[in-house]
């Protein structure tokens, strides 16, 4: 596949910040966790789906144990994700589902020389002018359909592709599809958003990246955002720093009260709520250099790696769980075990003490990757303090 210096992913990024391209080059990729199980949930749909089209059954929980291209082995939950993808383009596209595209290449010249990438599916009906374009999202956060630049991006190259002129996409309907199987959207459309449309209603955005593409590759500017958060260079930023820093403190103002009417408040409700997922982007950037770097080798001045705990969870199967809470006159079933805290909850006040105390022992809070703690706060640290 070619490389190309404007990808589609990162669309809204260098579509709102045209310095972000300049400022990711060389920079090395640090993927979390979540980037990696993605790209491994990418996988799974690619696979099942390119089999699907050869008539061919096949589910995504037939990869659960297997290892992605990207080394991630995939659970049950990642299949369920990738499931949620497959289903939907299946329904969607019916009997055309041999006519699906999946995971191809395609160039965006119409916007730049230097803008092209792959989109996860699409579908083009000519009997009913209808272009369908599918993009997954496994993260937690929130991905709308309407105004997204990276499926903008790729229907402006599939329109290219298929010879659609400015004139004919006043005619096609556009269908674009996030698949977010983690976000659940409140427009009732359960895991799948959808924004319908003309093919047209996405020129003034095409417009923006055309022209964004070029101020990269000749006047780049810094421009601060909610994309901040998934530029690679946001750590090393200065815009990104003094946008952030901007949000603390303010010292010895004039007293002054604001009388904040209703309006108002929701206005700054929103500004506030930008700022926060800025400033959250902008630390876990931080953090996952940090790790990298520690991982690395390199020393953090007061700070070490440590393992990063999860909830707490039973280490004995229901049965046993359910007879603990039987000698103590209470149940623990409600269609499923209650974690270790509901069922101390559950337990009657008189005993609920007791139980806790026996109950911890069938419990443990396992270890989930790393985490950065404070140096003083290591067990060798602890240990040292005590002698």
């Amino acid at each position: 596949m070619p490389s190309y210096a404007l990808r589609p992913s990162a669309a809204p990024v260098w579509g709102n910040c045209s310095g972000s391209v300049a400022a990711s080059v060389g920079l090395p990729n640090i993927s979390g966790e979540a980037a990696l199980r993605g790209t491994a949930g990418h996988w799974v749909i690619e696979c099942v789906l390119h089999t699907l089209k050869l008539g061919v059954p096949c589910a995504a929980a037939e990869f659960v144990g297997e290892k992605a291209e990207n080394g991630v082995i995939i659970d049950e939950a990642l299949a369920e994700s990738a499931q949620v993808f497959v289903d939907d383009v299946v329904a969607t596209a019916g009997p055309r589902l041999p006519q699906v595209v999946v995971e191809k290449c395609i160039p965006m010249p119409t916007i730049s020389q230097h803008n092209g990438g792959t989109p996860d599916a699409w579908l083009w009906v000519p009997e009913t002018l209808t272009l369908y374009v599918w993009d997954f999202k496994n993260g937690f956060l929130e991905v709308r359909a309407k105004d997204n630049l990276q499926v903008v991006d790729y229907s402006e190259g599939i329109r290219h592709y298929l010879g659609i002129s400015d004139a004919d996409a006043m005619r096609v309907t556009l269908d674009m599809r996030i698949v977010q199987p983690n976000n659940y959207h409140g427009s009732g459309s359960g895991p799948v958003d959808r924004h319908v449309g003309a093919l047209s209603d996405i020129r003034p955005h095409v417009n923006r990246l055309r022209m964004k593409a070029a101020e990269a590759f000749s006047e780049p500017k810094l421009t601060t955002g909610r994309h901040c958060r998934y530029c690679p260079a946001r750590v090393d930023c200065p815009a990104s720093r003094r946008s952030v820093y901007g949000l603390f403190d303010v010292v010895d103002a004039p007293y002054d009260m604001d009388t904040i009417s209703m309006e108002d408040l929701t206005v700054e409700y929103d500004i506030v709520k930008a700022g926060l997922d800025q400033a959250r982007g902008r630390f876990e950037a931080i953090e996952e250099t940090l790790m990298h770097r520690m991982r690395g080798g390199e020393v953090a001045p007061g700070k070490a790696l440590g393992s990063k705990v999860g909830r707490e969870a039973w280490q004995v199967g229901p049965e046993v769980v359910e007879a603990l809470a039987g000698q103590f006159g209470f149940s623990v079933l409600k269609g499923e075990v209650l974690t270790p805290k509901q069922s101390r909850d559950r337990a009657p006040e008189e005993v609920r003490e007791a139980f806790a105390e026996v109950s911890q022992k069938l419990t443990a809070k396992p270890a989930r990757g790393l985490a950065i703690i404070n140096a003083d706060d290591t067990v060798a640290a602890q240990v040292f303090k005590r002698k």
